[in-house]
């Protein structure tokens, strides 16, 4: 069966332009050419204008109830010298790293299939 738009690659953006496809009702098809999904990380967080676009189509509620709450963060570099640290202010919010590999894959995968 023909489709209107063929997306090549079935990571992030892949699934997420598929979901907004179909959202609009335009007819894709979605092709991978990795018969499973990769073993290793690939990124540790999503940056604050793709949040932004999640939350504008309605789709950032999975990823921040997924996302692990990170309380501070330090900076190391040769001969593992700190090279910064930071943390967030009590009762301010917590910096958060929003999901990463298959957490991320499953919060895309339920937005492309509803």
């Amino acid at each position: 069966m023909p489709s209107d738009v063929l997306i090549i690659g079935a990571g992030p953006s892949g699934l997420f332009a598929a979901a907004e496809l179909a959202r609009h009702g335009v007819d894709a098809r979605l092709i991978e050419r990795e018969a499973g999904p990769h073993r290793e990380a690939r990124a540790t967080a999503i940056q604050p204008g793709t949040l932004e676009i999640l939350d504008s189509v309605g789709a950032l509620p999975p990823f921040l109830d997924a996302a692990e709450h990170v309380r501070c963060a330090r900076l190391y570099g040769p001969g593992m010298a700190e090279l910064g640290a930071m943390s967030h202010h009590p009762g301010g919010q917590p910096l958060r790293r929003v999901p990463c590999g298959p957490r991320r894959r499953q919060a895309l995968s339920r937005r492309s299939a509803s």
